[in-house]
């Protein structure tokens, strides 16, 4: 009966202390789950955020500022095995001669260059861009096929510890393996392409092609046959002292008449058109007349706007040169065209 008394006995009120602290553990609970819930709805609505222009550009340097900044530090923190190995084989072999740690660095750099070192942070990561950034380096983009196959297999939090790598300072890269693996893909095609490209305009430089030439060689898509036919008549046309316009124009219209190359020449040099015009002249679709009108015709404009006619214009989405020439060809081929039915 004692017992059953003691069991109904009133429980007691909490302190204050106690209810004060009831209120804290629970404020603080609600808080921690409105943080979880907009990090849940960040996540899932971020698909839907569409970033501006200038917003993904201004990330993109903020990624690449920070890896920049981060392999600074990394580069001379005297700890890093790639700081020691440097020191004491390359900078200073004497002040490290004999001592006996020389072996493990050497033996971890032979390991490092060899693709062995799973480098999850990307701390001895070589150089990644070129050309201001436009391209990835052919070093960098070897060492990245290296960790990435590296990585594939390794635990699950080297591997989740290198795609945050890759998402906060390679801006270059998507954060995760499948994607990675079709950008290296894509960015070493590119790199053999301009290797390639480079092989090609030093060789046509070396037999004397001017820029302008080279790039409109590198920019045809012909048999190799046909490349070097079209090499030998560009120089043969360029020795001969026509402008690259009209050494292509002879190439593309297939035209070999000399005196027809002088008139397309000097259409360009002489009178400052376009080689077009000139090429209109010797096909027939303009008269010598007509190519004077449209000659007086440019220069009155040059002198009421000046060289503004050659920028390009809102209006007609090219220069208003390029408009007033292409204007008066397609005017005198009508004016032709029409007298046939008159």
């Amino acid at each position: 009966m004692q017992a059953y008394k003691s069991m109904i006995q009133p429980r007691k009120e909490p302190t204050d202390t106690q209810k004060i602290m009831s209120h804290i553990f629970l404020i603080i609970l609600g808080t921690a789950i409105i943080a979880v819930f907009q990090v849940f709805l960040n996540i899932l609505f971020r698909p839907f955020h569409i970033e501006s222009d200038e917003e993904r550009d201004e990330a993109y340097g903020e990624k690449c500022d920070e890896r920049d900044s981060r392999l600074r530090m990394i580069a001379e923190d005297v700890n890093d095995p790639m700081y020691q190995f440097y020191d004491r084989f390359i900078e200073n072999p004497d002040k490290w001669k004999n001592d006996p740690d020389n072996d493990v660095y050497k033996k971890w750099y032979e390991d490092w260059k060899s693709g062995k070192i799973l480098d999850t942070t990307m701390r001895w990561a070589p150089k990644c861009t070129e050309d201001e950034g436009e391209t990835l380096c052919p070093n960098f983009i070897q060492y990245m096929k290296i960790q990435w196959a590296l990585h594939v297999k390794a635990s699950f939090w080297n591997r989740i510890n290198f795609l945050r790598t890759v998402f906060k300072c390679y801006p270059e890269l998507t954060p995760t393996f499948k994607g990675m693996e079709q950008d290296l893909v894509g960015y070493e095609s590119d790199a053999r392409k301009d290797n390639l490209e480079n092989e090609l305009k030093a060789e046509c430089e070396k037999i004397g092609l001017c820029e302008d030439l080279s790039d409109y060689l590198l920019d045809q898509k012909v048999s190799s046959t046909k490349f070097q036919n079209m090499t030998a008549t560009l120089k043969k046309y360029s020795e001969m002292g026509y402008e690259p316009e009209t050494c292509i124009c002879a190439v593309e219209n297939k035209i070999t008449d000399p005196r027809e190359l002088d008139t397309i020449n000097r259409v360009m040099t002489d009178r400052h058109l376009p080689v077009w015009i000139g090429l209109a002249l010797v096909k027939g679709d303009m008269t010598e007349k007509e190519v004077a009108r449209l000659e007086d015709l440019i220069n009155s404009y040059k002198e009421e706007l000046g060289d503004s006619i050659y920028y390009p214009s809102e209006e007609y989405e090219t220069s208003l040169f390029h408009h007033y020439c292409t204007d008066a060809l397609r005017h005198f081929k009508a004016e032709k065209r029409l007298k046939k039915f008159a």
